[in-house]
């Protein structure tokens, strides 16, 4: 299969997207800000953009406890993540889920384990 050079740039930016979440996200946890278990996929984003870059847009996936730069690669907002790491009802679990158990049925995103 070929990629475009604009859709390549995608993929990178995405890349640099969860990186930079991820980031985010250990930086809050290591200030206290987030409650329970944090397990983070600094390193492994390229793994999350290659598994979902090729997948059609009602494609369904699951995803590890490390599934941050999954749910990201299939089109999860970020906001709504860490809204739900900060236990916010505008999270995609409405709080109740945390880190390890975002899902988000709708981008086909069926939870981690």
């Amino acid at each position: 299969r070929q990629y475009r050079p604009e859709q390549l740039r995608q993929v990178l930016h995405k890349m640099y997207l969860i990186r930079r979440f991820e980031e985010g996200a250990e930086e809050c946890y290591m200030r206290g800000l987030i409650h329970g278990t944090m397990h983070l996929s600094i390193g492994q984003e390229a793994s999350a953009m290659g598994i979902c870059m090729p997948l059609a847009e009602d494609d369904q996936i699951t995803s590890t406890h490390r599934g941050h730069g999954h749910c990201i690669a299939k089109g999860a907002e970020v906001s709504r993540m860490f809204a739900e790491f900060f236990g916010k009802t505008t999270g995609y679990c409405k709080g109740r889920g945390g880190s390890m158990h975002i899902a988000d049925v709708a981008k086909g995103n069926l939870g981690a384990n």
